[in-house]
């Protein structure tokens, strides 16, 4: 009995401990831009990556490449005008979880965590906090969704130039630079 107790204590601990993967497959991240102060469309990323470790210590990798507006000329102009892929081919969210309190969440259960990071995007860095809602799916699977979306300033990113060009070459009167973020974000143990 004692050897089977010791078996179970220690396969749960092993899986408390094991760190958790992005499904991809399972995420998106949106973002929306507005054109002529009256035109909204949300974009997305198609690829995803990232990982929460034992202590909490979080990351999300968008791979800028992966724009996906629906349009491929508009998804050529962002890659190269805005955010200038060949230099900074990738953004990167890094932040910190409450992953003991997540563990004890039962299947179904969800629990609000205010997410303070740093968003590397463009060769910057800039603090970003995130509401987010987080929910066991099942024993190996977590979604971390934002409760609303995170307000991203193009301008805080020198972005300001790549906004300007693509206001240029579409002919537009203005492109906003405050630009709302989402996501649902999947991860697997």
């Amino acid at each position: 009995m004692k050897k089977l107790l010791f078996i179970a204590l220690l396969t749960f601990s092993q899986l408390a401990l094991a760190e958790w993967t992005l499904d991809n497959d399972n995420s998106q991240l949106n973002f929306d831009s507005t054109k002529n102060n009256t035109i909204t469309e949300t974009h997305t990323f198609q690829a995803l990556s990232g990982t929460v470790a034992d202590n909490g210590k979080a990351n999300l990798i968008i791979v800028l490449t992966s724009v996906d507006t629906k349009v491929p000329l508009r998804d050529e102009r962002m890659r190269t005008m805005l955010f200038e892929t060949e230099e900074y081919p990738r953004a990167e969210f890094i932040t910190q979880v409450n992953k003991p309190h997540i563990e004890k969440l039962a299947v179904g259960d969800s629990t609000l965590q205010t997410l303070k990071g740093e968003l590397q995007l463009h060769g910057t860095k800039k603090p970003i906090t995130a509401e987010v809602k987080i929910t066991r799916l099942a024993d190996n699977k977590v979604e971390i969704a934002t409760v609303k979306p995170i307000i991203v300033n193009a301008n805080d990113f020198k972005l300001h130039q790549g906004v300007e060009n693509l206001r240029e070459i579409m002919g537009l009167n203005s492109i906003t630079p405050e630009v709302p973020v989402s996501f649902r974000l999947v991860f697997v143990e």
